[in-house]
């Protein structure tokens, strides 16, 4: 589990992060979660213009430092606590995870200091702009 957070964060240690909102979107999170991002881009992408790995719009990390509480065998969740400097300034994500029908594991939310749930903000601001449009 915390291999697969790592992994996300390599490409932020190079200055290449991934196109996780994009084209590696479907290898990264849950479904329900891939589904709430995919309806925010259907509609144009306006609440989801920012990087959910580091809640910001132009990342500068570094630093970075996971936590975990190891699964126990059979477990399908887990957390993984990253705390970073963005920018020089202290920041701290967790990403609540899920295994698939594979073992593979993938990212079920995002917490963060702004956001305590991505799921919970998406659904409620989904369901406000699908509201207006009608």
């Amino acid at each position: 589990m915390t291999a697969t957070v790592r992994n996300l964060y390599l490409g932020y240690a190079r200055n290449q992060p991934r196109d996780v909102l994009g084209v590696d979107a479907g290898a990264v999170f849950a479904p329900e979660l891939l589904a709430l991002i995919r309806a925010d881009r259907a509609l144009g992408g306006e609440m989801l213009d920012f990087d959910p790995f580091c809640d910001c719009r132009a990342p500068a990390v570094s630093g970075v430092a996971f936590s975990s509480k190891p699964p126990a065998p059979g477990d399908v969740s887990g957390a993984v606590t990253v705390d970073f400097l963005n920018a020089g300034e202290p920041a701290s994500v967790t990403l609540d995870m899920r295994r698939g029908a594979n073992g593979e594991w993938r990212v079920a939310d995002v917490r963060t200091a702004l956001r305590p749930s991505l799921v919970v903000w998406l659904r409620r601001g989904l369901g406000l702009r699908v509201a207006q449009q009608q």
